[in-house]
């Protein structure tokens, strides 16, 4: 077959795709590209979000929350989120739920938070007051290791003298014990 009747071939099999049942030609639809298309506008509305309740909190936090907020002239949703985050990370992996009586599977929970606002809102200042109990904990626990580090420090230097000691009385003995075995060559 030559390429001529090869074409042929091609341009009989596309007239035929554009033909109907009936035989007669049908309409070759097009879609419109990309740029032809008008993009709609985005929805500038907020849907409706309900108050933050502190019912829903637990009650030795509430009039702390409640305080900070009224301080700091922002919306008690901000301190609550950090506050309620913070305690999940104090908890870590303490706590737990084993959904199966028989097993060992034990599952840890994992608290994540986020809180949303425009600039100035004091989103910031908020969570950072929240965390303040957080970072009281971690500079407490900072000075304690502190501590426990100086005093592995000098445990380890003291250690270290000793074992020198030891190691030259050692020394000391092999040739203390060399020289009783040796003998003499004037002998």
């Amino acid at each position: 077959m030559e390429m001529s009747e090869k074409k042929r071939t091609a341009e009989e099999v596309l007239a035929k795709l554009k033909r109907d049942k009936a035989g007669r030609e049908s309409e070759v639809i097009t879609f419109p590209g990309p740029s032809s298309v008008d993009p709609k506008p985005l929805p500038t509305g907020l849907l409706p979000v309900k108050p933050f309740c502190s019912d829903f909190m637990p009650d030795a936090l509430v009039p702390w929350i409640d305080d900070i907020a009224t301080r700091l002239q922002c919306p008690p949703d901000y301190v609550a989120v950090a506050a309620i985050t913070a305690l999940g990370s104090v908890i870590g992996r303490r706590a737990g739920i084993k959904p199966q009586a028989k097993t060992d599977w034990m599952e840890t929970p994992n608290l994540w938070g986020a809180f949303i606002g425009r600039p100035g809102m004091l989103k910031s200042p908020a969570m950072n007051e929240a965390l303040k109990p957080i970072h009281h904990l971690e500079s407490e626990a900072a000075k304690e290791h502190q501590v426990a580090f100086e005093a592995h420090a000098a445990g380890l230097s003291a250690w270290k003298v000793r074992h020198q000691v030891k190691v030259h009385l050692e020394k000391e003995a092999i040739k203390k014990t060399r020289r009783n075995r040796r003998p003499s060559m004037w002998s």
